[in-house]
Formats: structure tokens, sequence, C-alpha cells
């Protein structure tokens, strides 16, 4: 028999079966069709938006009956199985040797993000400091896991939970461990993260009650046009 390298594991139906029959990442993985649709349903229920895959999806991939895959099905799919969406696109990459992010780079995106999510911006962000900002945002990561990095050690448990706090605060998957996603000033990414959460519209409205009288009635004839608008063009 053949070793089952990920090397040998060219295809998407190829790599979908590794997944499946060994339940990735740590073998409680969903192992049957309507399995996974479950898990990807479950997904999306805790980061509304994402995409979900039917059972009859899932099997005709496995089986090779869709030859182009759409991005939705192969996103439900890597995040059912915690591996990154390259895992289904590239040559040689697969499931357990996704190369290991650079430790320096995570720390220094999990800094970025967490000086600007702690309350008091004024407090020297030491590892107390970093572990309860992370724990408010049910991000279960510890000192020792922040000393590890520190020692350019990586460990791939830390890839979930890091992956989930940028999904909750709607900051580009993969943020903290992908270095092809540029980066980017978190003051920036985490305004562009609350105004796709609750609308610029919404933000807008809210700062009218502080306004001058002068200004609130020059913005009046404004707000009337946008309480008439055709929803679909609403922001």
């Amino acid at each position: 028999m053949a070793e089952d390298t990920a090397a040998h594991r060219r295809t998407i139906a190829e790599r979908l079966t590794h997944l499946m029959s060994t339940g990735h990442p740590d073998g409680t993985g969903p192992r049957d069709y309507h399995a996974v649709e479950q898990a990807s349903q479950e997904y999306a229920e805790r980061y509304p938006g994402s995409p979900t895959i039917s059972r009859q999806t899932v099997h005709n991939l496995r089986n090779e009956r869709v030859a182009n895959p759409g991005i939705n099905s192969l996103t439900a799919l890597a995040n059912v199985y915690r591996v990154p969406i390259s895992y289904f696109l590239s040559e040689g990459d697969a499931a357990g040797g996704t190369p290991a992010p650079d430790p320096e780079m995570v720390l220094q995106r999990l800094d970025g993000i967490l000086k600007v999510l702690q309350p008091d911006t004024a407090a020297v962000l030491d590892d107390d400091a970093r572990v309860a900002v992370l724990a408010a945002r049910n991000c279960p990561i510890g000192s020792d896991a922040l000393d590890g990095l520190r020692a350019g050690r990586w460990d791939e448990r830390l890839r979930l939970p890091l992956d989930e706090l940028a999904a909750r605060i709607s900051l580009p998957a993969g943020y903290f461990v992908d270095h092809r996603i540029p980066a980017a000033d978190p003051n920036d990414l985490l305004l562009l993260g609350a105004l796709k959460a609750q609308g610029a519209r919404g933000i807008a409205l809210r700062q009218v009650a502080g306004l001058p009288e002068d200004a609130f009635q020059a913005l009046s004839p404004m707000l009337d046009l946008l309480s008439k608008a055709d929803p679909r063009r609403r922001m």
C-alpha cells in the first residue's frame, strides 16, 4: 500500500477523504456527510455570515463529481476541519503539513490588536493584561503560550483560538497566523470591523444626538431622505 503523505494527496477529493477518515484535527472531526453538513451549520451559527455546505455537496466533492467547487464550499470545509483554505488549493500542503506561522509575527500582530482592545490604554501591556483582554473575548490563550511565542516556538493548538478571535472582532480570517495577509494598522482594522458589524449609517445616526441644534437642522433633510430610501440602496 502506498504511503499516505501530504505529497500524495493531490486532489480535493483525496484531501477531503483524508480529513474525514482521520476525523481531523484530533480524531473528533466529522467523519460522514451528515456530520460535515451539521458542523458547517454550527460554525455559521457561531460566526454569522460564514458559508455552509450540504451533505450532497460533500458527497460530490469526495467522489470527484465536482471538478471546480465554489470558494464557499471550500471555505465551509476549511472552517469545519480547522485548516487554511490553501490546504485544498496548494500543490504540496496538507493537514498537519501546513507551514508553521512565524511566532514573532503572531506576537506582533496580537500585541497590536490587544493594545487597542484593552480598556485602559494607559496601562502597561504585560502578560497579565494580555491574558485578561483575551479572556474577555473568550480566547483561551495563557501566559505559557505567550512565553512560547516569545521564545520562537509555535504551538499548533493556538491556530484555532487565534482564528476564532479574528472572526470575533471582524478581522480577516487567518490575520494572526497567515503572513500572506498584509499587516495593517490595528485601529483601522477594528474600525472597519465595527462599520461592518453595525453599519456606517447606524453609527452616524447615533452621533446625531450630540450635535448642536443648527447642525442637526442642516442634517435633518438628509436623514429624511435616508429614511424614505429603498432599503436595497441603504448602507
